[in-house]
């Protein structure tokens, strides 16, 4: 999801079980104005190909009144590699959707998955980030997608597997931040890491953001609007096996704030996966709450305003 603040309205973006059996997974947007849903804005398809379209992602250009939509396909008979489309949607709705892909990001081999996309106003440009299961890739593109500034760079490719990027553009610093889970200790012991990449693609500093004896993943990333500061969350096992959400201020001279906990686990229960949106003074963080003692999910939000004190929170 992202908001269009011309029309003063969200695209949000979604995949959908269209045969109910689970053998095809087609991907559809809806506009949602600022007030609520409204019935003369329906659902429309973006793509309806044979693959299945995963994890879609979305980010609103503002210089070309377009969204742009990235996803992973995979072939519903299993076949590798997946890789990853794109498609314009123009922000009044009066076009782009169907047919052809409008960007195609492939490697012959391996998988391309795990997209994210956000938009640099300082360029007028993209920058879609994924992985290959292994290492985490860029993708800069112009405004109308003309443009790829030689294609496909690597963002970090150690030893360690590096997956599930996220990624936030700070038009006032001209500057990315990209996030991911590095697995430090197999099987399932993940780090959180980020790396600065500047508005023409040059690699900056890579700093861990958190890392204990437990499993930090799911990070999200979010720039304010004034485009000069930077928000991390991500889920972190506490104690008892179940886990919480914590975060950290960052900032485009690649200076980071102690990081601070957002929500503690209930008794026997998860708070996971959270997302980042990006105010003009504060910050909207919502993650998935499980309910103690039931099979029950929620979804549960906080603002956070920057320079707020928050006390620490136990963990492992």
């Amino acid at each position: 999801m992202d908001y269009d603040p011309v029309n003063d309205r969200y695209l949000v973006v979604f995949i959908q079980d269209v045969s109910k059996n689970g053998s095809d997974w087609d991907l559809y947007g809806r506009f949602i104005p600022w007030n609520g849903p409204s019935a003369s804005l329906t659902e429309f398809a973006i793509s309806t190909w044979g693959t299945h379209q995963w994890n879609p992602k979305v980010a609103y250009g503002r210089a070309v009144e377009e969204f742009l939509v990235v996803w992973a396909n995979e072939f519903q008979a299993g076949i590798l590699p997946m890789y990853i489309s794109g498609r314009r949607v123009k922000a009044d709705g009066s076009g782009f959707p169907g047919g052809n892909s409008d960007l195609t990001i492939s490697h012959a081999t391996q998988n391309r998955v795990n997209p994210d996309v956000t938009y640099n106003l300082a360029r007028n440009e993209y920058m879609v980030v994924y992985d290959n299961a292994v290492d985490i890739f860029g993708y800069r593109l112009t405004g109308d997608l003309g443009g790829n500034f030689g294609g496909e760079f690597v963002i970090a490719g150690w030893p360690d597997v590096e997956i599930r990027p996220a990624v936030a553009a700070c038009k006032g610093a001209d500057q990315y931040l990209v996030a991911w889970q590095s697995l430090v200790s197999p099987p399932t012991n993940y780090d959180a890491y980020a790396r600065y990449v500047s508005g023409d693609g040059a690699l900056a500093g890579v700093y861990l953001v958190d890392g204990t004896t437990a499993p930090e993943a799911e990070v999200d990333v979010s720039c304010n609007q004034g485009g000069r500061q930077y928000l991390l969350a991500w889920q972190t096992m506490y104690a008892g096996g179940y886990y919480g959400v914590w975060g950290q201020l960052a900032y485009p001279n690649e200076t980071m704030d102690p990081s601070f906990g957002f929500v503690q686990p209930g008794a026997s229960a998860d708070r996971m996966n959270p997302v980042v949106a990006g105010g003009y003074t504060n910050y909207l963080v919502a993650w998935e709450h499980e309910r103690d003692g039931t099979s029950y999910q929620d979804i549960h939000g906080r603002l956070i305003t920057p320079y707020m004190v928050f006390l620490p929170l136990v963990r492992k």
